[in-house]
């Protein structure tokens, strides 16, 4: 999933979403990789896959509009039809902390997979 204020820049590494694809097929209750940094405030010290990082159970922005591999089922599950894009971020990531789906975002240390200018708004 991608919102239109994120402009890509640069060549996607494919090679690593296909790497996400494998670990979600192998991973049921991964929820999503979220394919930029998070705050580091929202991270677990938990790093099981190279380059990723955990979120936090209770973290802010577990659902984003970030660029992300998604779990479609998943995403439709915590997607409420009346949920402005702000409140979906805000209400949605409250929603996924009644489970134990797992979130993961790109590590701040690693290369980006999708780069954008972030400085300037992703445009």
């Amino acid at each position: 999933m991608m919102c239109e204020d994120f402009y890509y820049e640069d060549d996607i590494k494919t090679d690593v979403i296909d790497k996400c694809v494998d670990y979600m097929l192998a991973d049921r209750s991964i929820l999503n990789f979220q394919l930029i940094p998070n705050a580091e405030k929202s991270l677990s010290n938990e790093q099981k896959y190279p380059d990723f990082k955990k979120l936090k159970k209770f973290a802010y922005f577990r659902l984003s509009a970030v660029p992300s591999l998604w779990r479609k089922s998943e995403l439709m599950r915590y997607t409420n039809k009346n949920d402005t894009p702000w409140e979906w971020e805000y209400f949605g990531s409250l929603r996924t902390w009644l489970n134990s789906n797992k979130v993961y975002c790109r590590s701040s240390s690693a290369d980006c997979i999708f780069n954008y200018d972030d400085e300037h708004g992703g445009a």
